[in-house]
């Protein structure tokens, strides 16, 4: 089984933006490679990343202005879902593998970095990188709690409602910015993507970056 396999454990058929055209193409490509490498854990984080506002509405809410399939799934929100996922890895590796953090997250931030200045065409795609993941980190000093996971997710929330239609990421502070005056039904409903898009990615990508620690210790020995 590959590499790819073992950090994925299955494959889909993504369409609609350029980001999940590139996971479709780069998932194919290196599905039968056995390398342990830095461009084949990105490869498995982007898939997760791009699961991201596909699953299906209700049929009563597809085209309302809360069907956030239509409205909230665009390369501009995959962005501030990875930004999310990236600051999420580092702080794991921080924590768990320190001796593999600057090498795998300086790896990681770069490709990050590429693929959306690709998918965007915006020109500073490295300094809203670096500004979401000093938000995120703002947060967590001290250690984390119940509390501060749930201010992590509502600042998730408040730069995923600024993308609707694929609207281009922006500057953004996480402790000046006023919140977005939504409906309530969209609020809601972001949310509740948000959170069951934690609960079922999240610990399956940390246990992908596991996985990779794993097996990189494991050809240094």
């Amino acid at each position: 089984m590959s590499i790819l396999a073992r950090l994925v454990g299955e494959t889909h058929r993504f369409d609609g933006s350029y980001v999940r055209q590139w996971a479709e193409r780069r998932d194919k490509e290196l599905w039968n490679t056995d390398d342990a490498s830095p461009e084949s854990l990105f490869v498995a984080i982007m898939w997760g990343v791009s699961r991201f506002g596909t699953e299906k509405m209700p049929a009563g809410l597809r085209g309302m202005p809360c069907d956030i399939r239509a409205h909230y799934s665009g390369d501009a929100t995959l962005f501030e879902i990875g930004c999310y996922v990236f600051f999420r890895i580092d702080f794991w590796l921080f924590a768990n593998k320190p001796e593999l953090r600057e090498e795998i997250s300086q790896t990681l931030a770069r490709e990050f970095i590429q693929l959306f200045t690709k998918a965007l065409r915006i020109g500073n795609v490295d300094q809203l990188f670096e500004e979401r993941l000093d938000g995120y980190a703002g947060l967590v000093r001290g250690g984390v709690n119940l509390e501060k996971f749930q201010l992590m997710l509502f600042y998730l929330r408040e730069l995923i409602l600024r993308t609707k239609d694929n609207a281009q990421p922006r500057p953004y502070a996480f402790d000046t910015t006023e919140p977005l005056s939504l409906d309530a039904i969209t609020n809601f409903l972001v949310d509740a993507v948000c959170l069951t898009w934690e609960e079922d990615m999240i610990p399956g990508l940390i246990g992908s970056v596991d996985t990779y620690c794993n097996l990189v210790q494991q050809c240094k020995r």
